[in-house]
């Protein structure tokens, strides 16, 4: 017996495609260091279920009004559709480099989440 093309297509969940990163639920810390002049930001964040990968922090100069501040978008990758994960809470981390030529301009860096945001001043060079 054959089975249609059309319903073993369906039943292959399909890969999540880049139209599928979503920004993290929360950002529940932001910690700044410095790094031979670069800055290093590092998050920490929640998604809604297990399963996500690929976190990342995007940078949006769209979205700076204040001169001095850097804005990023805490962002991962879902569980393909269909697949079976833990419905609990789960929390991720990323770091992110800015150069240090970037790094020196800045007062604040502001990380976004789906639900709120973290601002954290950015310490002189030396402290």
């Amino acid at each position: 017996m054959r089975i249609p093309l059309v319903l073993a297509a369906l039943a292959v969940p399909h890969a999540a495609s880049a139209q599928d990163i979503v920004l993290v639920q929360h950002v529940t810390n932001v910690t700044l260091a410095r790094a031979g002049g670069a800055l290093m930001v590092t998050a920490g964040g929640t998604v809604p279920i297990a399963g996500f990968t690929n976190p990342v922090m995007r940078p949006r100069p769209d979205l700076v009004t204040v001169a001095g501040g850097y804005v990023l978008d805490f962002v991962a990758t879902p569980p393909p559709r269909g697949t079976i994960v833990a419905q609990v809470e789960t929390r991720i981390v990323v770091t992110f480099r800015i150069e240090a030529e970037e790094a020196e301009k800045l007062r604040f860096v502001q990380v976004r989440a789906a639900l709120g945001s973290r601002t954290v001043q950015v310490p002189k060079q030396g402290n």
